[in-house]
C-alpha cells in the first residue's frame, strides 16, 4: 500500500506544472531539450523523496518540445508538455511557461494580444462569435500540433478515454503563458472530446 502523500492534490498539480518547464533557460536543438525533459522527468518522477511529496506518478505522453519562429534558429524551446497519469486514474496535462530566452514566446504567444481571432471551430459563424488573442490562438494551435511518437495530445486523450469504462480525472495545468494556453488548451479539448 503506497503512503499518502504530504502535498495535496492541488499541490501535486502544481509541482507536476513546474516540471514542465525544465527544458527551459537551455539552448540545444529541439530533439535534444525534449531527451533532457524526458530523463529530468523520470528522475523526478521515480525519486522515493519526491514521490513522498507528490505520490506515484508516470508521463504517458510526451514531454513534447516544440520552437517556432527565429527560436528554431537559435535552439531554444518555445512549449513543452507532457501529460502524467497516478495510480487513481487521474491525468494530468502540464503545459510550460513563457521560457525566458525564447523570443518567440514573449513576442508572439505572450504580447500579440491586440488581434482577436475567431475561436477554433466558430470560423463560419455569425460577427458575435467567440474570440481568442492571436497569440494565445497561436500557442494553442502549437500545444495541438506537437507529437509523442507520431500521437498528437488530441489523439492520445481521446484513445485513453473512449476505450475505458474506468471514470478518470483530466487536468490541466499551467502558469504564467501555460495558465494562458492551460484554460485555452482545456476549452479546446473540451469542445472537441
Amino acid at each position: 500500500m503506497t503512503a499518502t502523500p504530504l502535498y495535496n492534490r492541488t499541490q501535486q498539480v502544481f509541482a507536476l506544472n513546474i516540471f514542465s518547464n525544465y527544458a527551459g533557460n537551455k539552448k540545444a536543438p529541439v530533439d535534444d531539450l525534449q531527451n533532457d525533459l524526458t530523463k529530468i522527468l523520470n528522475a523526478l518522477l521515480t525519486d522515493s523523496r519526491m514521490q513522498r511529496y507528490i505520490g506515484t506518478w508516470q508521463v504517458v505522453w510526451g514531454p513534447a518540445v516544440g520552437s517556432y519562429g527565429k527560436d528554431i534558429t537559435r535552439q531554444v524551446a518555445s512549449n513543452a508538455l507532457y501529460v502524467a497519469k497516478n495510480q487513481d486514474d487521474t491525468y494530468v496535462v502540464a503545459t510550460s511557461a513563457t521560457n525566458p530566452i525564447s523570443t518567440y514566446g514573449w513576442l508572439t504567444e505572450d504580447f500579440d494580444v491586440q488581434n482577436m481571432v475567431v475561436w477554433p471551430g466558430f470560423e463560419n459563424a455569425d460577427p458575435a462569435a467567440p474570440r481568442i488573442s492571436n497569440g494565445s490562438n497561436t500557442g494553442l494551435e502549437h500545444l495541438l500540433s506537437l507529437e509523442s511518437n507520431g500521437i498528437t495530445l488530441g489523439a492520445f486523450l481521446k484513445q485513453t478515454f473512449e476505450n475505458s469504462n474506468i471514470a478518470k480525472d483530466l487536468i490541466v495545468t499551467g502558469h504564467s503563458l501555460g495558465g494562458a494556453l492551460s484554460a485555452c488548451l482545456a476549452l479546446n479539448l473540451l469542445n472537441t472530446q
